[in-house]
């Protein structure tokens, strides 16, 4: 039995609206969403003379909106991390369905949001590449910046100072 397929073509991709780092978002009783405070860099205040070994917690939202366009179907979305030091990560792999809009119009989509939780202890860039499929659709750069800060003199503090 013969394929249906024409060979070569490809299938066809949903289409990305946004892809960005942000402070929060917000769900509305719709679905829609809003991103508050975009990102494209944070400030992480290290102890003077911390260890350089020590890894130093954030937390960012990511906010992710597609439009099916002509795609139907569910397709495979992935983020994977790029750090300075040129090593990868994946961060989140999952199946998202896109079916269209009412009655089958292409403006229908999804919207995803993520809290992406890190633990650093280089700076520099970090990009998040998002695929769908195969297919690289955008990098999300992150600048990572390590601010030295005197802390007093007590012990046992163990706070981080993260600010975006």
């Amino acid at each position: 039995m013969a394929s249906s397929k024409k060979p070569g073509k490809s299938q066809p991709m949903p289409l990305l609206v946004c892809a960005a780092f942000c402070d929060h978002v917000l769900e509305a009783d719709d679905g829609s969403m809003s991103a508050i405070s975009l990102r494209d860099s944070v400030r992480i205040y290290r102890p003077e003379g911390a260890d350089p070994e020590t890894r130093f917690p954030i937390s960012i939202w990511a906010l992710f909106a597609f439009k099916s366009g002509d795609a139907v179907g569910e397709r495979r979305l992935r983020l994977v991390l790029r750090m300075p030091t040129g090593k990868r990560r994946l961060l989140q792999e999952q199946m998202i369905p896109f079916n269209g809009g009412p009655a089958g119009t292409p403006e229908g989509g999804i919207n995803i949001r993520l809290k992406v939780t890190l633990k650093l202890k280089t700076e520099g860039l970090y990009l998040v590449d998002v695929f769908v499929d195969r297919k690289r659709y955008t990098s999300m750069p992150l600048r990572v910046i390590f601010k030295p800060v005197k802390l007093p003199n007590s012990q046992g503090v163990q706070d981080v100072f993260v600010s975006s």
